[in-house]
């Protein structure tokens, strides 16, 4: 079965919509995201009970969907009461 491209449903941008960004974006900061960790640990539970266990050792409430957590816990930042302001 051969994948549809959004361009083939007439979904998604034109090549000129594609390409306009590109003027848009001339001396805009470079994007770093900052969020390497020192080290990654994997942990596997054998039974719903340890989990359970280690969930209250550690004073957290993971579940089977949870992929990774920081340590220290980190919670979200509000982001509502933040603006770009351009230096100029």
């Amino acid at each position: 079965m051969s994948q549809v491209k959004p361009q083939q449903l007439g979904l998604g941008f034109s090549e000129l919509e594609q390409d306009e960004w590109l003027e848009e974006w001339q001396d805009m900061p470079e994007f770093v995201q900052n969020k390497e960790a020192h080290c990654e640990i994997t942990l596997k539970f054998q039974k719903k009970k340890d989990l359970e266990n280690f969930n209250k050792l550690m004073g957290v409430q993971l579940t089977e969907k949870v992929k990774s957590i920081w340590f220290p816990f980190k919670t979200k930042g509000l982001l509502t009461n933040k603006r770009w302001v351009d230096g100029e």
